[in-house]
């Protein structure tokens, strides 16, 4: 119409108009259990990353300060000056961020990797740090770990580096919080101490994180962190498997969170391994042959027939070394079978996802019934384990 030109009617189109300078970081924050395991009816919320946040406040208050462009040019001086102020805030950030350089020297800060916790009416700490030295101390609860650790060692605590929690007590007191306050990483390796967890790693008698993932990377052992921990419990039947020092030797434990209920043999333990397929090298040996699993083609299926739940193992597993397909075949038929008779059919533990899968094979109980049916139905079910081994030159 007519009249008076608007005011920036001449301001050449904004290209970042739409766009950020730094992208909005959403963090998964279902204590951490979602990424391996369940999503947990719901309880899920994304939360913006701090950087982002600050980054943006700092962008608002530089649109507030600016006085209003009159000209092409000089919107374009000052847009030019804007990315360039965003360009150096934000790499300065993020050194500070990333290096703990936060205001606080780093001679007075400690980031424990070994975290210790013996949950009960009074709960002990211990901490090992960047100095090689254990801090102990105790409080009234679990959520007083950093204030504990402060007021023992005098040292700021900066949790959130840990690389193995060791629990001397019930899984539940301790991982949900330590998850949701981001004090421990839901990557973080759980290790059941029965002995107490404080003690063991004062007197060094826990086996280190390098030993627990070497296990883990040969197959030995299972992949238990803690959001797989936290998923089991808080999904499929509420029992969880946690990797345990049984002196001296690295075992897998079943637990319902609260109480320890049995230890897997060896073989089931090799056979969750299997299934879960987190390992690297895959070596065993049958009837003095040897053998190294290459890759896996497996799949579980489930049927139903008068209430009662079938489960099978079927597929290829590819192997190299001698070439005795058929002895390969019994020995690894054996690790897969021990592994679901003896979690799923002694102890009801759903450890490899077997409600999903009988949820994808239409079992409407799967869906609808409680962890404590879902047990029941394990405990009733009839395993079996049928895969062929393929033996060759694989590379």
């Amino acid at each position: 119409g007519s009249g008076a030109p608007r005011r920036n009617a001449e301001r050449p189109p904004d290209k970042m108009a739409g766009k950020s300078v730094l992208p909005a970081a959403g963090t998964d924050t279902a204590l951490g259990c979602a990424a391996h395991r369940r999503s947990l009816d719901g309880n899920r919320r994304e939360l913006r990353h701090p950087l982002s946040r600050t980054v943006s406040a700092a962008r608002a208050a530089r649109h507030r300060a600016a006085p209003e462009p009159h000209s092409a040019a000089a919107y374009s001086r000052t847009k030019g000056a804007a990315a360039m102020s965003a360009r150096t805030l934000i790499p300065v950030l993020l050194c500070l961020l990333l290096t703990g350089c936060t205001g606080t020297d780093i001679r007075g800060r400690i980031s424990p990797d070994l975290l210790a916790a013996d949950p009960g009416p009074v709960t002990r700490f211990a901490a090992h740090g960047q100095s090689d030295a254990v801090i102990t101390a105790s409080a009234g609860s679990p959520l007083l770990m950093p204030d504990a650790l402060e007021a023992a060692s005098g040292l700021t605590v900066s949790p959130g580096h840990v690389s193995l929690l060791l629990l001397g007590g019930s899984p539940s007191a301790v991982l949900p919080d330590y998850l949701h306050r981001q004090w421990i990483a839901p990557t973080c390796m759980v290790l059941y101490c029965p002995r107490g967890a404080c003690a063991a790693l004062a007197e060094q008698t826990a086996p280190p994180p390098e030993q627990i993932e070497a296990a883990v990377r040969t197959g030995l052992l299972p992949c238990r962190t803690a959001d797989t921990v936290l998923g089991d419990l808080w999904g499929g039947s509420g029992i969880t498997a946690l990797h345990t020092d049984d002196r001296g030797r690295l075992r897998l434990m079943i637990s319902d969170g609260s109480t320890q209920l049995g230890m897997l043999s060896e073989q089931a333990a090799r056979g969750l391994a299997l299934l879960g397929r987190r390992w690297s090298s895959f070596r065993f040996s049958a009837e003095s042959r040897a053998f190294e699993v290459i890759r896996t083609q497996i799949q579980i299926t489930v049927t139903q027939n008068a209430g009662t739940l079938y489960f099978a193992v079927t597929g290829k597993i590819f192997c190299r070394g001698d070439n005795a397909p058929e002895t390969a075949g019994r020995t690894l038929n054996a690790m897969l079978l021990s592994a679901l008779t003896e979690s799923a059919q002694q102890y009801g533990a759903d450890l490899v996802f077997l409600r999903e899968h009988a949820i994808r094979f239409d079992i409407p109980e799967a869906a609808e019934c409680p962890q404590a049916k879902w047990r029941e139905m394990l405990q009733n079910a009839q395993f079996q384990s049928e895969v062929t081994a393929v033996c060759g030159e694989f590379r």
